[in-house]
């Protein structure tokens, strides 16, 4: 029989329950924006009957982000990690779980909108903290680790992140197996960052068990499988196996609108290689119509001054120039 939670009275418990299975339906129904007030109300209500640290009131707390960030709401859901992140650190410590996956989420968080310089110490810290606490071959150093690379690479600081990846899978295979979702995430990262350094035949076959693996743990619809996708697609592009990686962009996008909507980052990011693509193809109308929308899109969710609202405007400006094609005159991203 499941509890009441502390300090609830029986039929307060039973409506934010009906309110929370509602909310959720909304959200894997597609309907974000009718889920947001709910999750709102839903995190006020159990601060209030809970504490602001209460499990209950830290799941709301990352329904809503999550919510936002399905919206592409990122400096809503900075805003809600940077209230929550001291009064955890404060009343249950440091190196509390919940403390710790606040931190990571806020160092996402400040990452996703280009503000490197305040998520590089929190990445750093969840390293320095997941194995004091637990040991340097847990799963969550791992993860930590696979953040920390991650991060570095998205900036271009490659010097140390191969050795970086290569730990956390190492970490992942020993403790979790080769089928497990966070042993693909770690394939996944270490693919790519070996698509960057031009190892097409190393990278392939990682990014290859990576789809697999999350096909079969996460499933066809998952964002994280159309993430391999992407990846993928550019491998098969810089080999110039264009159909192929058309056939990766458009199933990836298909997942991206689905789970992630339209205006998010990471489906405009695929937008706008899929337009790279074309143009190599030389179907120019096509490449500027999504070049223009991912634009759009970046400018509205992300700002004029984030680095891939930079990049994009960048190769949106060549194309309406009609630079000649060459390779390296458009940045993947």
């Amino acid at each position: 029989m499941t509890s009441t939670p502390d300090h609830t009275h029986p039929n307060e418990y039973d409506q934010l329950k009906d309110l929370h299975d509602r909310a959720l339906l909304l959200t894997r129904q597609g309907h974000i924006e009718q889920a947001e007030p709910l999750f709102q109300r839903i995190l006020e209500v159990r601060k209030q009957l809970l504490g602001e640290t209460h499990p209950l009131t830290d799941e709301s707390l990352n329904d809503l982000a999550r919510c936002y960030q399905h919206q592409g709401k990122f400096q809503q859901t900075t805003l809600l990690y940077e209230v929550a992140f001291p009064v955890y650190r404060q009343t249950l410590g440091d190196e509390h779980p919940q403390t710790t996956h606040l931190r990571c989420h806020l160092a996402s968080s400040y990452a996703e909108q280009g503000k490197y310089d305040l998520a590089e110490p929190l990445f750093e810290q969840a390293v320095v903290i997941a194995r004091k606490v637990h040991g340097d071959n847990h799963p969550r150093v791992a993860a930590d680790l696979n953040n920390l690379a991650t991060f570095y690479q998205n900036q271009g600081k490659l010097a140390q992140v191969e050795s970086l990846f290569e730990q956390a899978l190492a970490i992942f295979r020993q403790a979790l197996g080769d089928d497990h979702s966070h042993t693909a995430t770690s394939l996944n990262s270490l693919g790519r960052l070996y698509w960057e350094q031009g190892k097409y035949k190393q990278a392939e076959p990682l990014l290859q068990q990576a789809l697999a693996i999350r096909k079969k743990v996460l499933g066809d619809k998952h964002h994280l499988t159309a993430d391999t996708l992407q990846n993928l697609a550019l491998v098969s592009m810089d080999q110039g196996k264009y159909d192929q990686a058309a056939t990766y962009y458009q199933q990836a996008l298909t997942i991206y609108y689905r789970s992630l909507g339209r205006k998010h980052p990471s489906t405009t990011r695929t937008l706008q290689n899929l337009a790279l693509l074309y143009w190599k193809q030389e179907k120019y109308d096509q490449a500027v119509s999504l070049c223009q929308q991912a634009l759009a899109f970046q400018q509205e969710v992300l700002g004029r001054d984030h680095p891939l609202t930079q990049t994009t405007m960048k190769n949106y400006a060549a194309m309406q120039q009609k630079m000649r094609k060459r390779r390296g005159l458009f940045r993947l991203i």
